[in-house]
């Protein structure tokens, strides 16, 4: 089977289902010592790719992302060989939803870490799952959307009818797990 590299709480969730499952606790979270930042995220995120890999081959691991995580899933799908991409309320970038929140702000200004989705996206091979709920108040739907319209690779944006963030992960593990066998059988 395949291991899925979890950016995300929905850990339980998803090792239920079967396969392996990876977790990354980022710096300055879940008890992980160190301060966050996009660029230590991406360290911790390709250590565990890394790691994985010496396991079982790219070819078998699924990246997950979750809300913040969807910067780093899609930065990790944007540089390494992964059977598929599932992204959970995703974003262009963060700085466009500071902008989207925050319009008298200069964000570009006072924003470090950015996580510009919207640059790699167009980079990733691997087949792509989106799940967003629409009426997700954390991060709303049209970022989602934006970002979708960049990938070059086969695509599913699934929207859940909802007021959620994240997604409900029973309301999108069926279709998840159709599309991936669809464009990418293990």
């Amino acid at each position: 089977r395949e291991i899925v590299v979890a950016t995300t709480g929905a850990l339980e969730r998803l090792s239920r289902h079967g396969g392996g499952v990876f977790a990354v606790a980022y710096r300055g979270y879940s008890g992980s010592t160190g301060t966050p930042s996009e660029a230590g995220f991406y360290r911790d995120a390709n250590a565990a790719y890394a790691w994985v890999t010496q396991m079982i081959p790219a070819s078998r691991v699924i990246v997950f992302g979750e809300s913040i995580g969807t910067g780093v899933a899609v930065q990790i799908a944007s540089e390494k060989n992964v059977r598929a991409l599932v992204l959970d309320a995703p974003y262009s970038s963060t700085a466009d939803v500071a902008r989207h929140r925050y319009p008298w702000l200069p964000i570009s200004i006072l924003m470090r870490d950015q996580f510009r989705s919207d640059l790699r996206a167009p980079l990733i091979k691997a087949p792509v799952f989106i799940t967003h709920c629409t009426g997700d108040r954390t991060i709303p739907l049209q970022f989602g959307e934006a970002l979708a319209q960049l990938f070059k690779s086969p695509l599913q944006f699934h929207k859940i009818d909802a007021v959620c963030h994240p997604a409900p992960y029973d309301r999108f593990i069926g279709p998840m797990e159709q599309f991936i066998m669809r464009h990418n059988p293990a």
